[in-house]
């Protein structure tokens, strides 16, 4: 049995930042490529389907699913394959009517039978991600891990899946905590967003022994940041409560009254959720 705090922390992992340059600027590059986007997209209006994909992916990343959805909407319809992932993902994961969930399984669907034959990295993801998880099909661990290191090396987001999977021992994998830090720290590394967030859940959420607080502080403050845009301009039940969300995870490292603070205003944000649910909006 550990007993102490400092042996607990001798005893996580020997993986550390800078085996990995874990000292990346993730937000600054992610700041610096939005930044150019939007003012690519303030200048000039989106009009052809592929600039209109690009202007939700956009919105996606900015964490205002709405808007991505009412742009990826018509794309689909107009059977745009390249626009099925990302529309249903919005629908399944990011949307509070469950009719929408339903749909989107029948276009995880389409998109599983669009793509059959693609070699494109991203989009074998994006099939292994259906595998992994049973969206529009049924859940196949095995062959959703091997299509992960299969595009591994050109997708951080592959390596991430795989970090997750060595984490939790999913995806027919037996738990190996030093293989997921690995993974885990690749992803960040190659610009991941979830990824640091899945090494602190791999530590315990253990905020004293865990080696990558400047990064981890960076990244809640700047996701912060984002929902924070999305509630100013697009307020709704889902951007209300996609933050309030957020800040019931509380700020990495605090406690007491500051974890408190953070928690009265996640009380904030579901209470104008749920003015906007009676109002039917």
């Amino acid at each position: 049995m550990i007993h102490s705090r400092a042996v607990l922390c001798a005893a996580q992992g020997r993986v550390r930042a800078e085996d990995f340059n874990m000292r990346i600027k993730y937000t600054d590059k992610d700041h610096a490529e939005i930044k150019k986007l939007s003012l690519k997209w303030w200048e000039k209006k989106a009009e052809k389907n592929e600039d209109i994909l690009e202007y939700a992916v956009l919105q996606y990343r900015l964490k205002d699913y709405e808007a991505a959805v009412s742009l990826l909407e018509p794309l689909a319809e107009k059977d745009m394959t390249a626009s099925f992932y990302l529309y249903a993902d919005c629908l399944y994961y990011h949307s509070t009517k469950e009719k929408d969930r339903e749909k989107a399984i029948q276009i995880y669907k389409r998109f599983l039978h669009k793509t059959e034959d693609a070699d494109d990295p991203v989009v074998i993801w994006q099939r292994a991600m259906c595998y992994a998880y049973g969206l529009g099909t049924e859940p196949d661990g095995k062959r959703a891990f091997e299509m992960f290191r299969y595009v591994s090396d050109t997708v951080p987001e592959a390596e991430y899946e795989i970090g997750c999977a060595y984490r939790d021992g999913t995806l027919g994998r037996e738990r190996d905590r030093e293989l997921a830090e690995l993974y885990l720290c690749r992803a960040w590394k190659h610009y991941a967003e979830q990824a640091i967030f899945a090494l602190y859940d791999l530590y315990g959420r253990e905020w004293d022994c865990f080696p990558y607080q400047r990064e981890l502080t960076e990244a809640y403050s700047y996701q912060i940041g984002k929902h924070m845009r999305a509630v100013h301009v697009n307020p709704s039940v889902l951007t209300y409560r996609s933050l309030a969300e957020l800040y019931l995870q509380g700020f990495p490292g605090d406690k007491g009254e500051d974890d408190a603070r953070f928690r009265r205003k996640a009380e904030q944000y579901i209470r104008k959720a749920e003015e906007l649910e009676k109002r039917g909006e």
